[in-house]
């Protein structure tokens, strides 16, 4: 994904909308892992509406980030960069289409099943 040239906001929404596509959700299935509406899923997506720290933070939870949309977060309403907000930004910019984390490590168990036989 192209981070050059976006606002550190439009690069949060990008990853948000990026991240729920890459664990196979709709915005309806995640607002039920969020305890919000599909429609208030669309708003925030979309920058009609800005996220809170709340609503990140359950976003991190349902997608197993890390905490990365916090972190995100906490830079940009902050304006003090910490260094994992730093090293997710540079991953995220060279990394392009990789396995989502679920997957990758899926993979990566089903190759050690065979390292035991």
């Amino acid at each position: 994904m192209e981070a050059v040239g976006i606002s550190p906001s439009e690069y949060l929404l990008r990853e948000l909308r990026r991240r729920r596509a890459a664990a196979g959700l709709t915005q309806a299935q995640l607002g039920e892992l969020v305890f919000c509406s599909d429609s208030q899923v669309s708003v925030i997506e979309t920058g009609a509406k800005p996220p809170t720290a709340p609503y990140l933070t359950a976003v991190d939870k349902a997608l197993d980030t890390g905490g990365y949309f916090a972190t995100l977060w906490n830079e940009q309403t902050t304006g003090q960069p910490d260094a994992i907000a730093r090293v997710g930004l540079a991953w995220a910019a060279v990394r392009g289409e990789a396995l989502p984390l679920r997957q990758s490590l899926d993979v990566l168990k089903e190759a050690a099943k065979t390292w035991t036989s």
